[in-house]
């Protein structure tokens, strides 16, 4: 009895394996792993400047291609409007200038001032210069008629040679230093004809006040913040006449047509960027898609568990037995089989448990899951191992009926 037990066991066993391979379409299945489905992002720009309108664009909305999601229309001209000219900083730039003038004034008020007290400094000092002269000719004459005395008395043996010598002497020092002042009084007038011009020379460190450093330094700033000024009212100028011939122009052609934004494929509503009624320039992103027929899944394990999955190996997606979506591996980075860290002076493999593998599945969806575009849709991934050969099938039932000998106790002949 036990015997027969254990022989029906074996045989059904075995041809539920029989029947499993032959429902999986003759193909092994590796370890199935978690995924969620995701799809190429798609942005639409405006075409051009003007006041986007679009209807209800809830996220997640499903959507056709050639749908029109959004219309650009161009701005409003009314004959009755004036053409609007950018000012731009125009008062402030105004009100700087005018403070660089204050200040430019106030300085030069200064070096007004500087200038005219070095002059009157350097008048002073020529005077002074002048009296000194004075004294030291009257020195020299007293000089010279002591020379003159001593030669007599030397002439009549009254006084000896070093006392001629010493009033010659005496005088020759007199004569030098009466030309050495008035050389200074040279050099004086020329500082004092230069102060007045506006420049300083002699003695100084410096030839210029601060206050005319500063003055100068002024000057530059505010010629080009009035070549600024200038260029900048020019240019309003010109974008006031430009918006006077355009609105002119649409006044004579009248309004032109809204510009459309269809939708390049079938997708879903991602992300809305902008609020109706808004105004955009051309370029700008108005809203975002995903595209539904670029269905795809990644699939990231720890371990080399999927070591061997390999480009064009095919896979299949379900959610939990209600949808089964076929694909195939378009790109596998394999495990990574780096290094972990050093120890004694060497480069310690990394292990097994901590390698990463990153999977891409590009799924194929029927024409029915397309129509549902499953973003977003969470569930599992599994690999198809290679097809399964006939010769295979023997080796599967002798597996599986020592398998369910062994569990029966029944000893294997």
């Amino acid at each position: 009895m036990l015997l027969k037990r254990a022989l029906k066991l074996t045989a059904g066993v075995a041809f539920a394996g029989i029947g499993v391979a032959a429902a999986s379409n003759g193909r092994y299945f590796t370890p199935v792993n978690d995924a969620f489905i995701n799809g190429k992002l798609i942005s639409l720009r405006a075409g051009a400047n003007g006041i986007v309108n679009f209807g209800a664009l809830p996220f997640g909305a499903l959507v056709s291609e050639g749908d029109v999601l959004a219309e650009i229309a161009p701005p409003r001209v009314s004959g009755n409007d004036p053409p609007t000219v950018a000012e731009g900083d125009l008062p402030a730039l105004e009100a700087q200038i005018a403070s660089l003038e204050a200040l430019a004034a106030e300085k030069s008020r200064q070096a007004e001032l500087y200038r005219l007290g070095r002059v009157k400094h350097l008048e002073a000092k020529i005077a002074e210069t002048r009296a000194a002269v004075l004294m030291l000719r009257e020195k020299e004459r007293q000089a010279t008629a002591l020379r003159e005395r001593q030669e007599e008395l030397f002439s009549r043996n009254y006084i000896a040679r070093v006392a001629l010598v010493n009033g010659q002497s005496a005088e020759a020092s007199a004569r030098i230093e009466r030309e050495m002042i008035e050389r200074r009084i040279e050099g004086q007038t020329l500082e004092l004809a230069a102060a007045r011009q506006g420049t300083f020379i002699g003695d100084g460190y410096n030839d210029t006040s601060y206050s005319k450093q500063r003055a100068d330094e002024i000057a530059v700033r505010l010629s080009e913040l009035r070549a600024d000024l200038l260029r900048k009212r020019l240019g309003n100028q010109q974008a006031s006449l430009a918006a006077a011939v355009l609105q002119k122009a649409a006044l004579s052609a009248g309004a032109p047509p809204a510009l459309r934004i269809p939708s390049p494929a079938d997708g879903k509503i991602w992300k809305v960027l902008v609020n109706r009624g808004d105004v955009v320039r051309a370029g700008e992103e108005i809203l975002q898609i995903v595209d539904c027929g670029t269905l795809f899944v990644t699939v990231d394990a720890v371990g080399r568990t999927l070591d061997g999955v390999a480009p064009g190996r095919r896979a299949v997606f379900t959610d939990e037995g209600r949808m089964r979506i076929e694909g195939t591996v378009i790109f596998a980075t394999g495990a990574d089989r780096g290094f972990d860290a050093v120890i004694g002076g060497a480069l310690t493999q990394r292990r097994p448990d901590a390698t990463r593998t990153s999977i891409v599945v590009a799924l194929k969806p029927d024409a029915t899951d397309h129509a549902r575009c499953p973003i977003g849709l969470k569930g599992q991934v599994a690999f198809l191992d290679e097809e399964m050969q006939a010769s295979a099938l023997p080796s599967l039932f002798r597996r599986l009926t020592a398998q369910a000998t062994a569990m029966v106790g029944w000893p294997r002949t």
